[in-house]
């Protein structure tokens, strides 16, 4: 019974020391690049600490039915030595999937759970997502379908001495996709998804950099970014050459971003971004590519 039973777990530890200096002059980098800078702004020193453990179990329930659990627990300190400040994080998760294989058929049902907390002297904001997914493929002959949906809900929580704020958002992920091919080595595709990032905690906070030392305090909460994607394309594979074209375009509603002149997180209404994506990949012989 065991050979179809597998178990993963894992550990890590990492520790960095860092300094870094403020920026240099185009003029004083090209003169010595290792000088010390003449900057109003101080370099930043940060000891910043991480550990975490994982496990996980895959479970073949037959040769079709498969059942899978990751669970984690992530513990990190950033310690800003110049500034004093000192901000503790703990991060909770796990993803369950249950996922079917057959000639015909391709489907996953799984769960996501993230619980984290940010701590610093004086106030804690934490952030709780859950999620639901399905995603699936049919085949049938030279046709691919692909659909998939997901829905999460998340929120979070800034409380400090005198303040308790909080906000929850419902997100919807969806996927849809077909695939045509060609003949044996070529295929056309054409893939939609709407899309959704919630923010990170970090995001909710901004750095005063003109004081000295910094400060760094809750700036506020700001939307998930969502984003309609569209994309057309084309696969050749060879025996020894891959190739991949494919044209894309996105459109964005509050996307995230780090406004330069305050240091603070905010939303885009509206942006777009389009692009064309090029891969080739040649295998001279067995050693060389």
């Amino acid at each position: 019974a065991l050979k179809n039973l597998e178990l993963r777990l894992g550990a890590d530890y990492s520790h960095i020391d860092v300094v870094y200096p403020s920026y240099l002059t185009l003029a004083e980098y090209n003169n010595d690049v290792t000088q010390k800078s003449n900057s109003y702004y101080p370099s930043t020193h940060q000891v910043f600490k991480t550990s975490s453990v994982s496990a996980g179990t895959t479970y073949d329930i037959n040769d079709m039915l498969s059942f899978k659990v990751d669970a984690s627990h992530e513990h990190k300190t950033s310690d800003y030595v110049s500034s004093s400040a000192i901000y503790s994080y703990n991060y909770n998760s796990i993803k369950t999937s249950l996922d079917y294989v057959s000639d015909t058929l391709s489907l996953t049902l799984g769960y996501d759970g993230f619980y984290g907390d940010r701590t610093q002297t004086g106030n804690k904001t934490t952030k709780n997502n859950n999620a639901v997914f399905l995603m699936s493929e049919f085949y049938l002959g030279k046709n691919t379908f692909k659909a998939g949906y997901r829905f999460e809900h998340v929120s979070y929580e800034y409380k400090e001495t005198a303040k308790d704020l909080k906000r929850s958002d419902s997100l919807h992920g969806v996927e849809l996709g077909y695939n045509y091919s060609l003949n044996k080595q070529s295929s056309v595709f054409i893939n939609y998804s709407h899309s959704y990032e919630a923010p990170i905690i970090d995001a909710f906070f901004k750095t005063d950099y003109t004081k000295s030392p910094s400060v760094t305090s809750f700036n506020n909460f700001i939307e998930p970014m969502k984003a309609n994607n569209y994309t057309i394309g084309y696969n050749n594979f060879q025996t020894n050459n891959k190739f991949k074209i494919s044209l894309y375009y996105i459109d964005l509603k509050d996307e995230i971003y780090l406004h330069p002149s305050d240091f603070k997180n905010t939303n885009i209404d509206k942006s777009h971004k389009y692009g064309l994506d090029l891969y080739d990949k040649y295998l001279i012989n067995k050693k060389f590519n």
